[in-house]
């Protein structure tokens, strides 16, 4: 999935996550909305350990080019360790119980 999303510095964080994005991929090329519906929002959450690794141009590009936008049919959360690693973990259980569509680590 990597690939697909413009090379992002990043991973999604389990087997079903990359067949969620997957899914949702076909789902947004298939025009599956209903015409006239707003289509249903997809939350996406970005953990990362620091703001400078985080490259948020290249992976709004590449979501655009799957038919996502901001605000329309997907939620972006950022969430960063500020450079402090010990962090992360609570971090990482804080927004897994957040429970987003799609959780990206790197």
């Amino acid at each position: 999935m990597r690939d697909r999303i413009g090379g992002i510095r990043g991973a999604v964080s389990s087997r079903h996550e990359t067949s969620k994005l997957s899914a949702l991929d076909g789902r947004c090329r298939s025009g599956v909305a209903i015409a006239g519906s707003r289509p249903a929002e997809t939350s996406v959450a970005i953990l990362t350990p620091s703001n400078s690794q985080w490259q948020p141009r290249t992976f709004r590009d590449a979501l655009s080019e799957l038919g996502y936008r901001e605000g329309v049919n997907l939620s972006l959360e950022v969430i960063s360790a500020e450079n402090q690693l010990d962090r992360l973990p609570k971090l990482a259980v804080e927004l897994v119980a957040s429970a987003p569509d799609v959780i990206v680590a790197g």
